[in-house]
């Protein structure tokens, strides 16, 4: 470091060279470095950082050489505080807490302050979730709060949806993570059942048993099951007609129905059962399966 333009307050000699650790440079504004002569006097040769003591320094006549080993202070690193990303379904009806989880880095010596407000993504504040916002406080020794967020459970089948806590004027700690991030998960949809059929068999001819397929909620799209007859004691051939296909319950609707033979006799048996199974529905924003 060239000290070639400062000069000893107490002599007027100039300083030529000064040589110190390389920790110097990364100090603040306010540090002073003396040489020997002048240390401990006030003025020195400002330089950056926080107020140093020079331990060991050469003189030389004249221009004045200054070769000092600088005392350091240790560095006083700052906690940080930082928010998760949460997630929950949404549920039915009323409200479900979505929980974010507010963390320091380390325990604090004092309170910690920071303030806190919802912001839409694609979940509407009034809609989803009642907008909120406050200052959340960290007493002394603390290093974790939780935040609940209300969201509204609804039935309406609209997929997940994203809203958004920002933390602002922190006191007491840096902000490391400042935005939580909020998925609240749509678990609505509708349920696809098949109902039972009970049918008197006759004495002769065939009658048709309609099986209903209904959906518990009309979908926004179509869905598609496929079904397909399997024997119980009812044996395919001989007791009814064996059938399998696909149906489509259109949008906006609830029910359609598969119909299937089934044969009379005059045979004195009891009662006999076969079975309609679905599989592979598909539509209604879902994969539902087999």
């Amino acid at each position: 470091m060239d000290g070639s333009l400062a000069t000893r307050k107490a002599s007027g000699r100039r300083l030529d060279n000064l040589l110190t650790s390389p920790a110097l440079t990364r100090c603040g504004p306010a540090t002073r470095v003396y040489d020997c002569a002048d240390e401990g006097r006030p003025g020195g040769l400002p330089l950056s950082g926080a107020p140093l003591a020079a331990t060991v320094c050469t003189l030389a006549a004249d221009h004045l050489p200054v070769f000092a080993d600088l005392i350091v202070p240790t560095a006083v690193v700052a906690q940080t505080l930082r928010i998760n990303d949460a997630a929950r379904a949404e549920g039915q009806s009323g409200t479900s807490p979505l929980t974010f989880t507010l963390t320091l880095s380390s325990k604090s010596a004092g309170p910690v302050t920071v303030r806190y407000a919802t912001a839409n993504g694609t979940a509407q504040a009034s809609q989803d979730y009642p907008a909120a916002r406050g200052q959340m406080t960290f007493a002394q020794g603390q290093t974790s709060k939780t935040l609940a967020i209300a969201v509204t459970g609804d039935l309406a089948r609209d997929g997940n949806k994203v809203l958004f806590v920002n933390l602002t004027q922190a006191t007491g700690a840096n902000l490391a993570d400042a935005q939580g991030q909020g998925m609240i998960l749509n678990d609505d949809g509708p349920v696809l059942a098949i109902g039972d059929v009970t049918l008197a068999e006759g004495h002769s001819g065939t009658r048709t048993a309609n099986f209903r397929v209904g959906l518990s909620l009309a979908s926004t799209s179509p869905v598609t099951v496929k079904y397909a007859t399997a024997n119980g004691t009812a044996q395919a051939g001989s007791d009814y007609v064996a059938k399998s296909g696909s149906l489509t319950i259109a949008a906006g609707q609830r029910v359609q129905s598969v119909g299937v033979l089934v044969r009379v006799d005059r045979v004195k048996e009891g009662s006999e059962s076969f079975f309609v199974d679905l599989s592979g529905a598909v539509g209604g924003g879902d994969d539902w399966g087999g």
